[in-house]
């Protein structure tokens, strides 16, 4: 078992502070215990902005806000940016409230290799998302079908 960082205590303690604003999200490594971010600490983590749109035509373009999966992925320590051939051969699962997942490989959002900007977002257009909810943004897709609401979950095996 790997050893976490020394900054996953305090995230730990982070997320048991009785007045959260949003709900947790749980990151776990297949084997390994799970890490609970709270909202307010994927909110302190560096942010992109990108406008990404769904749908036909991609009428309705937005302006999201919030950190890189690969990102969260690091800081939970789930991933280990020193090891690409790891990033090769393992996959990162999102999961929403409602069930709905999508699956990337580590390598596409690896900067080592895709680099791709796959973000969860905290924010639409500046306001928060309804319900202070996490969206998974897969930007460049042709179908939004990678696109997860209300994400809680990421598993990484």
């Amino acid at each position: 078992m790997r050893r976490r960082p020394a900054c996953l205590i305090l995230l730990l303690l982070a997320t048991t502070a009785p007045a959260q604003t949003r709900p947790a999200l749980t990151v776990v490594r297949s084997g390994e215990p799970a890490v609970a971010f709270a909202t307010e600490v994927l909110a302190a983590l560096p942010a992109i902005t990108q406008t990404v749109g769904f749908g036909a035509g991609h009428a309705d373009a937005a302006e999201w806000r919030g950190p890189l999966l690969w990102d969260v992925l690091l800081r939970a320590g789930v991933v280990d940016a020193t090891k690409p051939a790891e990033q090769v051969r393992m996959v990162a699962r999102v999961i929403g409230a409602d069930g709905y997942r999508a699956v990337f490989a580590l390598a596409e959002l690896s900067p080592a290799f895709g680099g791709r900007p796959v973000q969860l977002a905290l924010a639409r257009n500046g306001q928060s998302l309804p319900d202070q909810a996490l969206r998974l943004i897969a930007p460049g897709e042709q179908r939004a079908g990678r696109s997860v609401r209300d994400v809680v979950r990421v598993e990484v095996e």
